[in-house]
């Protein structure tokens, strides 16, 4: 029996009853209210077709949901992996960890996802350099939760930080510096996808101070970055540097006891709109992810010429165990490592894996030249332990066979498996990838889909030959494999800071080190059900994905990625001249004014973030419309008053001061709640009646005897009455304001 969700419990009686009750106060002359009157009818019937409609409606099971979403273009998440960074310390000698190096929270397991040159160099001096001076951070550096400005609280084009270790780095290697901002602001920055667009506001140059090995002269050299994640200190990240030079030691003052080898970083050009606090630099870090990889595939494009090679440079393919597949047509033939003839009569074409424990790299050299061709050569690497599991069954030929696995917790968008077939000229059996799908409603005869199931237990299932083929039955043959399986813990993954506390190195590697998460790990989370994928599209239908009325456009730029837009104003017909004048009713013309989040009194987005905004929106525009980003113009206010207070006032200036201030501001930082749209309202005129107010309501304030307001920016205009009129783009911040406060004696 089909369970009932009581949508609505009412039934025929109880519909019309209460349509009944509701005729007197919608219909007063409705009088008649007998079953022979046509309007009650009428009630009847749809009340009839009411109850029908609650019934059906309560029989739409979990899969009628899961279409429908289909059908607006939802699909319920996967589960995500949690993620954080991991720093080695006590590194005994220098060594190369691959991507996919085992790591553990407790029984946990983690992974990084990238290389990493292990040096046993420490950080043991950060100075701060600018106009007023160079400053030593390293204690502040040294302690977690103590912040402190990167380049000055005001960074300017030419300010330093400098990171002294106490033996030099290695040359010709990438090695990590991790790079950790003060993050905690009141608006968060916009996620950055991988279509996004986003241009640095500020250029940083990294050097080191050593013997360049080209020119041989010694001092300040150019350091290339391998790449930046932080993007010149946008972000939290790493930066892989890459010395073409020999460093050499160097006294810098204030970190004069000693002699250091020292790197160096200058703002270069551009400005920051927020200037950047540092929390942490380390070296030896690297991002991590909770997952487990049980097997992994890598595809090459053949060359045709002999001994052709290919290098990879992850633990999987180091501690595991290596097969090589070449392509052809849409099938795969498995070829046989020379080191172990027996494989000799399994496979079509010979290579030789080699290891190399100093650099942690696997190469694959082939036997005989490989065809031409894109991505025709496949590398699988597996876990010695993951070997038997991963032939999942022999097929029995029938249709619906279910199988199931022996892993748990599978990524759907790792998981690819690949079935064995006879094929005529081929004396061995090939094979050939699957699809992973969803459902069988849309697989036809011969589409080579199947589903995968992971709630009780993970399972694969397969076609019936109409909607799914059926895997080819051969005899004494598990013709049914995994190629690439990772599995993934979901929320679990999101352990406290310290928890990760051992890895597992390569073998035949000497070093020893430890390991730690400065930080949480986050970002995990299970799979999304029915109810939260609902709720994910209600919300995601309310965002714009579209310009066309000003609010689109103001939501749009507020959501750039990788930007803490404050505020957001968009001018339809309105363009900002050349010198801050403005051009009213411009046709087919949008303005849109952005306000980054800042400290300063007056926030001014740089040029890389009106180009990012400008590239938000220009991906979104009407085809009719040019769009404009701009930076508001600020008009200074200076307010002159002579205020009589009460007696026990006398001495509060401040407080008035800092009301006029409160209300003459472009961006209200004291209140989180004000942000996105709160401050001075963008082309508002100063009026003198709103000033009189404000004073007026500060408890102590008697009244203001006389008010005068002076203004100073491009495109002001006092009128008779005193009043500022400002540009449509512009907001107002405070000036030096001269206040004087008259005691009232007779109170």
């Amino acid at each position: 029996m089909l369970p009932s969700k009581n949508l609505d419990d009412r039934h025929f009686e109880e519909i019309v009853e209460q349509a009944k009750n509701a005729i007197p106060k919608l219909q007063p002359e409705w009088g008649d209210h007998r079953h022979h009157d046509p309007g009650i009818t009428l009630l009847e019937m749809f009340a009839w077709l009411m109850e029908m409609q609650q019934y059906y409606l309560n029989r739409i099971t979990e899969k009628n949901e899961r279409k429908f979403l289909q059908l607006m273009g939802v699909h319920p998440k996967n589960q995500s992996c949690a993620t954080t960074d991991v720093t080695f310390f006590a590194v005994s000698e220098e060594a190369i960890l691959p991507e996919k190096t085992r790591l553990f929270a407790g029984s946990l397991p983690f992974e990084t996802e990238h290389s990493l040159v292990l040096v046993p160099a420490s950080l043991e001096r950060v100075l701060v350099h600018t106009e007023s001076g160079t400053t030593d951070v390293s204690s502040s550096n040294a302690h977690n939760g103590v912040s402190y400005y990167a380049f000055g609280q005001e960074p300017k084009i030419g300010n330093k930080i400098y990171l002294g270790f106490d033996r030099p780095l290695p040359v010709g290697k990438a090695v990590s510096i991790g790079l950790r901002l003060f993050e905690d602001y009141p608006l968060p920055i916009a996620p950055l996808s991988p279509t996004s667009l986003f241009v640095p506001s500020a250029t940083l140059v990294w050097e080191y101070y050593g013997q360049n090995d080209r020119t041989q002269e010694l001092g300040w050299s150019p350091l290339p970055t391998v790449s930046d994640e932080t993007m010149n200190l946008s972000f939290s990240g790493r930066v892989l540097i890459e010395l073409e030079g020999t460093m050499k030691p160097l006294m810098l003052y204030p970190a004069n006891d000693r002699p250091r080898f020292w790197l160096c970083a200058t703002l270069r050009a551009g400005r920051f709109e927020l200037a950047p606090r540092m929390e942490k630099i380390e070296l030896n870090t690297v991002s991590a992810i909770q997952r487990e990889t049980f097997s992994q595939m890598w595809e090459f494009d053949g060359t045709g010429q002999a001994d052709q090679t290919v290098v990879l440079t992850s633990s999987l393919s180091y501690d595991g165990i290596v097969e090589v597949q070449c392509k052809k047509g849409r099938h795969w033939q498995s070829g046989w490592d020379q080191d172990e003839p027996d494989q000799a009569d399994t496979g079509v074409f010979s290579f030789r894996v080699s290891r190399d424990p100093e650099k942690g790299t696997t190469m694959i050299r082939f036997g005989s030249p490989m065809p031409e061709g894109h991505k025709n050569i496949r590398v699988i690497a597996y876990r010695s332990d993951f070997e038997g599991q991963r032939f999942v069954g022999e097929s029995s030929g029938l249709p619906h066979q279910v199988f199931r696995l022996n892993v748990q917790s599978i990524l759907p968008e790792t998981f690819v498996i690949q079935v064995a077939r006879q094929v005529e000229g081929s004396p061995f059996p090939v094979w050939e990838d699957w699809s992973l799908v969803t459902d069988f409603d849309r697989s036809g005869p011969q589409d080579h889909h199947f589903m995968l199931t992971d709630v009780d237990g993970a399972e694969i299932a397969f076609g019936n030959n109409e909607h799914g083929a059926i895997p080819e039955k051969l005899e004494g043959m598990a013709g049914i494999r995994i190629i690439s399986c990772q599995t993934g813990q979901g929320a679990k993954g999101n352990v406290q800071g310290g928890q990760i506390t051992r890895f597992l190195p390569l073998t035949r590697q000497r070093t020893t080190a430890q390991v730690t998460n400065p930080r949480p790990a986050s970002g995990g989370s299970e799979r999304e059900t029915i109810d939260q994928a609902k709720r994910r599209m209600r919300m995601e239908w309310k965002k714009p994905q579209r310009t066309v009325t000003a609010e689109d456009y103001e939501a749009i730029a507020l959501s750039t990625p990788g930007l803490r837009v404050a505020r957001a104003k968009a001018i339809p017909l309105y363009k900002v001249g050349e010198m801050g004048a403005s051009e009213q009713n411009a046709a087919a013309q949008m303005t849109v004014v952005i306000v980054p989040f800042s400290d300063q009194p007056t926030p001014l987005p740089s040029e890389g973030s009106l180009r990012t905004v400008r590239h938000q929106l220009e991906q979104r525009r009407l085809l009719t419309t040019e769009v404009h980003v701009a930076a508001p113009a600020y008009i200074k206010v200076t307010v002159f008053a002579t205020i009589v207070v009460e007696p026990a006032f006398a001495d509060k200036k401040r407080i008035v001061l800092q009301a006029l201030q409160r209300y003459l501001t472009p961006l209200d930082l004291h209140n989180p709640s004000t942000h996105h749209g709160r401050g001075w309202e963008f082309g508002r005129p100063v009026y003198k009646s709103d000033l009189y107010e404000v004073l007026n309501q500060i408890e102590g304030v008697l009244y203001v005897t006389d008010l005068w307001v002076s203004a100073e920016g491009t495109g002001i205009i006092r009128d008779e009455g005193g009043d500022i009129q400002i540009p449509r783009h512009a907001l107002v911040y405070s000036g030096e304001h001269v206040l004087e406060l008259v005691v009232d004696r007779e109170r």
